[in-house]
């Protein structure tokens, strides 16, 4: 009787225990440490962002206030490079690359039908396009831009996948881009985005 009652609860807590150990994207950067602006910037437990065409770091928060009074937040700044280039299919690419961001591929999240919303907090003071790109094993799966407003106060974003993604379940890679406007002169002036507690959210 023992025996099976003990099987019970290990069948029932093994569920728990395989959740647990899955990495989760609800990311607050709190257990980062303050960095200067470099190509990359990582925890001790493994999550790594990795800059191109700008710089990543972790920062104190500049706007402590409002909708986000947390200490640390991720700081990506875009390099000043106003040379466009042709991408692999053709296209112009203005900055001198394909994107100018960060990304990271190290929180091992699931997307579905269901559970497809990116939340984050941003702080960006010039209004313009933020976009996140989702990929899969390396292979590009869709990217979502919006439109921002200029402001010295967080704004609370969503970046919604509902009909992009029919299912994402390894993994996968979060990649910010920074403003990929047509034209050099809107790629000309460095830019500085501040963005914290991004989470992965059901609609």
């Amino acid at each position: 009787m023992k025996k099976l009652a003990f099987f019970a609860f290990f069948i029932g807590y093994m569920p728990f225990v395989l959740f647990a150990q899955k990495p989760l994207l609800n990311e607050t950067f709190e257990k980062f440490s303050i960095s200067t602006p470099d190509r990359f910037v990582e925890t001790s437990s493994s999550v790594r962002w990795s800059a191109n065409g700008a710089s990543v770091s972790i920062v104190a928060n500049p706007q402590k206030a409002g909708i986000d009074k947390s200490n640390l937040v991720l700081q990506i700044s875009r390099n000043v490079n106003p040379e466009i280039v042709k991408g692999s299919q053709g296209k112009n690419h203005p900055g001198g690359n394909t994107y100018r961001g960060c990304s990271t591929d190290s929180y091992n999240f699931s997307m579905s039908e269901k559970l497809c919303i990116i939340e984050l907090k941003v702080l960006k003071k010039v209004a313009g396009k933020l976009g996140i790109r989702i990929t899969e094993a390396n292979s590009f799966k869709e990217v979502i831009s919006e439109e921002l407003e200029g402001s010295d106060k967080w704004q609370l974003v969503r970046f919604d996948f509902t009909g992009k993604i029919p299912a994402i379940v390894d993994n996968t890679k979060l990649l910010f881009e920074m403003e990929k406007n047509p034209t050099a002169e809107a790629q000309t002036p460095e830019l500085t985005v501040f963005i914290d507690d991004i989470k992965l959210i059901a609609k």
